[in-house]
């Protein structure tokens, strides 16, 4: 039985786990345009600050993690119209895994740099991200277990068909 059947103004939780695919897809583009402004704008004398090495490397992890959110956005979509119960669940473990690699990433730079106007602006983007991906994982776990008890059901409705064959002899 799903955690929730309605998510604030969509009527099932497949358009409101349609709308969190669209949410993310959208973030994730952003935010991945966001990064790569920040290489393109990658000044070499930074080198020798070891802690702008090390915001640098957080950078590259981040875009990397967007630019996954983006592909797990399509497979998530995909997941919902078809209803292949691996896709949705196979975002949901991405959506868990990055949240974590994304909070160890700000706490080792909260921990290397101290609370500065760069960290600043990480921890603002986090937070941000964070509260809205919460309520993203309980719509599309909701989803999921729907799509999983709909399957359920189909199989055990097909057993009941197939039981019931039989011929009758007059």
């Amino acid at each position: 039985m799903p955690l929730i059947t309605k998510c604030m103004c969509w009527d099932n939780i497949y358009s409101a786990s349609r709308a969190a695919a669209m949410y993310t897809l959208c973030l994730s583009t952003n935010l991945l345009l966001l990064y790569l402004f920040k290489f393109s704008t990658y000044i070499p004398a930074h080198d020798e600050d070891p802690f702008m090495v090390v915001v640098y490397k957080a950078w590259f992890l981040l875009l990397l993690i967007y630019a996954l959110y983006f592909i797990t956005s399509f497979i998530l979509l995909n997941g919902i119209e078809k209803a292949f119960v691996g896709m949705v669940l196979f975002f949901l473990t991405f959506l868990v895994a990055a949240e974590i690699i994304e909070t160890g990433i700000i706490v080792l730079l909260l921990v290397e740099g101290g609370f500065t106007s760069t960290i600043h602006v990480e921890f603002s983007l986090y937070i941000v991200k964070l509260v809205p991906n919460i309520l993203i994982f309980v719509v599309v776990l909701s989803c999921y277990q729907a799509l999983k008890e709909q399957k359920r059901n189909e199989k055990n409705y097909d057993d009941l068909v197939r039981k019931r064959d039989c011929s009758v002899m007059t």
